[in-house]
């Protein structure tokens, strides 16, 4: 039996919309992949490893918690997060410490175009401010005013890190990013931050151990940073020190 030419016209349609269905799947998924490594979400889990301390010591202190906030707090804080990841890639090749030819960060090279950078960093500006539209209309005006400091914060620590980095200082914003994701979670539970104590003194390890990893970066980053004349840790101490180190 032969199809007339409206079966085989309808036909046709339906396969090209299934067809454009998929491309416009793949290109969305391709969207997000970049948006992942480009802001290097894997390593948001340091934020809620910071949140769980904070959650933790809470819970001794008052043995309950507000899930909620601490929700928006984690959520608030990996888009924070993540934006610093961007102005990192962003910074870092308008002063001209990264070059297509020796830069190892390829994020700006290989990976996603200045157009899709924008992009991403209204995206993520948006989703902050309907998280922070949320929190002003669920919660009290004082409360919308804390969570507003608190992410006025991490923006300003998310877009200072790289300029700092280039005068050995960036590791102190990257440790005191974290830090706040850790008070910021003890605060939104109590009502207030602790002043000193075990729960202040034993904190201070994990940013410690965490400047390792940044560490890690400056001496990857060592040839580059020392021909555009940038101060890190690295190349203030030299490589094979820090290497020993």
């Amino acid at each position: 039996m032969f199809m007339n030419a409206t079966t085989i016209k309808a036909s046709n349609t339906k396969l090209d919309s299934i067809t454009l269905l998929f491309v416009s799947i793949c290109f969305k998924m391709n969207i997000v992949k970049k948006y992942l490594i480009a802001t290097r979400s894997f390593f948001n889990i340091t934020c809620f490893v910071f949140l769980l301390e904070g959650i933790i010591v809470s819970y001794v202190q008052t043995q309950s918690i507000h899930l909620g906030k601490l929700v928006l707090v984690f959520l608030l804080s990996v888009l924070t997060h993540n934006m610093s990841y961007l102005a990192n890639s962003l910074i870092d090749f308008c002063t001209g410490s990264d070059v297509a030819e020796t830069s190892n960060d390829r994020t700006l090279f290989e990976l996603i175009t200045f157009k899709e950078l924008y992009l991403f960093l209204v995206f993520i500006s948006c989703l902050i401010c309907s998280l922070l539209f949320i929190v002003y209309n669920v919660f009290s005006v004082i409360e919308f005013y804390q969570f507003l400091y608190f992410v006025i914060f991490q923006v300003i620590c998310a877009w200072i890190y790289t300029p700092l980095k280039y005068f050995a200082m960036g590791h102190i914003i990257f440790s005191g990013f974290f830090m706040s994701v850790y008070f910021w979670a003890i605060f939104v539970c109590t009502g207030s931050f602790p002043v000193w104590g075990p729960e202040v003194k034993y904190s201070l390890l994990t940013p410690i151990l965490l400047t390792l990893a940044i560490h890690g970066n400056y001496i990857r980053d060592y040839d580059a940073d020392k021909k555009a004349k940038i101060y890190t840790t690295a190349t203030i101490f030299k490589k094979k020190k820090c290497n020993i180190s």
